[in-house]
């Protein structure tokens, strides 16, 4: 019998991956879903940097769920908390909506932890659920001012801005009384 090692056979394998990655961009490009004319008359330091942005948004994502998982007290690598969070892009992205990658974190993670993590591990999503809310809050207010001129233009956005600048700025206030320590 000749038997693959299991280098040979992860080679293999990593090898079919990438071929078929190839195979499912090129017949993107050649179905013409996708115009590289396009791409090719684009500034190429915008498109480095949007391929930046692409690198990061899941790199950060990983990054906060890792922390909330250390913070629940549950052992997690860095590299196995990339695979499942990238696992958990793709079922949110292709499968079971946008709730199914974290079901799916959930059990692994729960599975790996053992009985008494689990609701540590469902802990984990609903902390990393809030960041990401809090974050985003975060990136909006803070756009309000880049943005007065334009939106204050028009009497009826006038107001929806102005109450939304006043809710943002009540909002930061109330986080940083609740998070100071009482003296």
């Amino acid at each position: 019998r000749n038997r693959m090692t299991p280098t040979a056979r992860s080679s293999v394998w990593r090898l079919a991956k990438a071929v078929l990655g190839l195979a499912v961009f090129a017949w993107v490009v050649y179905s013409g879903r996708v115009n590289l004319g396009r791409i090719a008359n684009a500034d190429p330091a915008f498109v480095a940097g949007g391929f930046a942005v692409l690198l990061l948004v899941p790199l950060a994502g990983v990054f906060r769920w890792w922390t909330a998982v250390r913070m629940q007290g549950i052992r997690l690598g860095l590299y196995p908390a990339f695979r499942l969070q990238m696992i958990g892009v793709l079922f949110n992205a292709f499968l079971l909506g946008s709730v199914g990658g974290d079901a799916l974190k959930v059990y692994y993670l729960a599975t790996g932890a053992g009985a008494e993590k689990k609701p540590a591990a469902v802990m984990t999503i609903a902390l990393d659920r809030l960041y990401g809310v809090v974050a985003l809050f975060l990136l909006v207010g803070s756009q309000i001012p880049f943005a007065w001129g334009v939106t204050t233009s028009g009497s009826r956005i006038a107001v929806f801005v102005g109450i939304a600048a006043g809710l943002y700025v009540l909002a930061i206030v109330g986080a940083v009384l609740l998070l100071i320590p009482r003296l």
